[in-house]
C-alpha cells in the first residue's frame, strides 16, 4: 500500500480515520446551535483525554516483555496511521495498542447512543424512535474499525481495546452528565 492510495476502499478508508476531527467539530456546533456548551465541552474534552490515555499506553507497551509484541506492536505493513492517513509506512515495532481512532470514535458514538437512550428509556425505543441516528452511530463504530483494520493499523486485539476503552469513558462521561449536568 502506498503512502496515499487512490482505490476507492482506500479513500474511503482513509476518510474514515479522519472522523475524529469531524466529532470534535459536531460536538462544537451542537454547543453553539442548543446552548449545551457544558455537555458538548465535556464530550471533547472526554474525547482528548481518552486519545491521551491511549498515546500513553503506546509509549508504556514499548518496555512490554516482547512475548507481547504480538499484540502490542501494529500488524506488518501498516501505513498511513496518523489522523489524516498521511504519515507513510510505519516500522514493525511501532505500538499500536490500543487504537485511538477507535477510542475517540466509541466515546462519542456511544456517548451519543447513551444520550439517546436516556431520553428514550429503551434501546428499542433508541432504535425505533431515533432509527438513522442510532444507526449512524452503529456505523461509525463498525467504519472505523474495518478502516483500522484494512489499512493495516491495527490488529483486531488493538481494535477491540480501542472500543472498550472508548465506550468506558463514554459510561462515564454518561454516569457524570445524569448525576451533575
Amino acid at each position: 500500500m502506498s503512502s496515499y492510495s487512490t482505490d476507492p476502499i482506500s479513500l474511503f478508508t482513509d476518510y474514515t480515520s479522519a472522523l475524529p476531527i469531524a466529532f470534535i467539530f459536531t460536538n462544537m456546533i451542537e454547543a453553539t446551535n442548543v446552548g449545551n456548551y457544558t455537555e458538548m465541552g465535556l464530550l471533547i474534552f472526554t474525547m482528548l483525554i481518552a486519545d491521551g490515555l491511549t498515546f500513553g499506553i503506546k509509549k508504556l507497551s514499548k518496555n512490554a516483555p516482547q512475548k507481547w509484541n504480538f499484540l502490542l506492536n501494529r500488524p506488518i505493513g501498516a501505513c498511513n496511521t496518523d489522523l489524516l492517513s498521511r504519515n507513510g509506512p510505519k516500522s514493525v515495532n511501532t505500538p499500536g495498542f490500543p487504537s485511538g481512532h477507535m477510542t475517540m470514535a466509541s466515546v462519542f458514538s456511544v456517548y451519543r447512543l447513551l444520550r439517546l437512550y436516556r431520553k428514550q428509556g429503551s434501546i428499542m425505543l433508541v432504535f425505533k424512535n431515533n432509527t438513522m441516528e442510532a444507526l449512524l452511530y452503529v456505523a461509525i463504530i463498525i467504519a472505523m474499525a474495518y478502516a483500522r483494520w484494512y489499512k493495516r493499523c491495527h490488529n483486531i486485539v488493538q481494535i477491540i481495546a480501542g472500543f472498550i476503552l472508548g465506550s468506558v469513558f463514554a459510561f462515564v462521561l454518561d454516569k457524570i452528565v445524569r448525576d451533575f449536568l
